[in-house]
């Protein structure tokens, strides 16, 4: 239940990321409504698994992917920023959230996070490669990425 709950705060986090795109009258109308969302998913999650019993965690494993993705984040910003591409930061670091994932199936062997790595990887690498302008690549990674991590939390 945990880790549901902390994918639907990181869900909440991209979806703030992709409002933040929006003109002022819309940003915050989805802000608050994916707020709401988020807030029964949370109370939906807590119910269900009220109970449940805990996955035994391998944390070699969990500790790897959690550093391995802050590194990989790091660099990836200074190595955009370098060559003037800042404009693909968000898409990149949801390919790079979404490969942490692989990591965290092998923590918990839990396949629901192959699906959640998929889902976030593929519609970030889509917002890579689309031709669009940097306020629909924030808006596109952001909220793509909200929606694939309220899915699985609530699946």
């Amino acid at each position: 239940m945990k880790g549901r709950l902390i994918g639907l705060g990181f869900g909440l986090l991209w979806l703030i990321v992709g409002a933040s795109a929006l003109a002022a009258p819309s940003r915050w109308i989805v802000v608050a409504f994916g707020a709401a969302l988020y807030a029964g998913g949370a109370a939906i999650v807590v119910r269900r698994h009220r109970g449940v019993p805990r996955i035994r965690m391998r944390w070699g494993y969990y500790i790897a992917a959690v550093a391995a993705e802050i590194i990989a984040i790091a660099a990836a910003q200074a190595w955009l920023q370098q060559r003037g591409l800042g404009d693909l930061l968000f898409p990149v670091v949801g390919v790079i959230v979404g490969l942490h994932f692989i990591g965290l199936w092998a923590a918990m062997a839990h396949r629901r996070f192959l699906w959640l790595s998929g889902g976030l990887v593929a519609s970030n690498f889509a917002t890579l490669i689309l031709p669009l302008a940097t306020p629909q690549r924030i808006m596109m990674s952001g909220l793509g990425s909200s929606l694939i991590l309220l899915g699985s939390a609530l699946a």
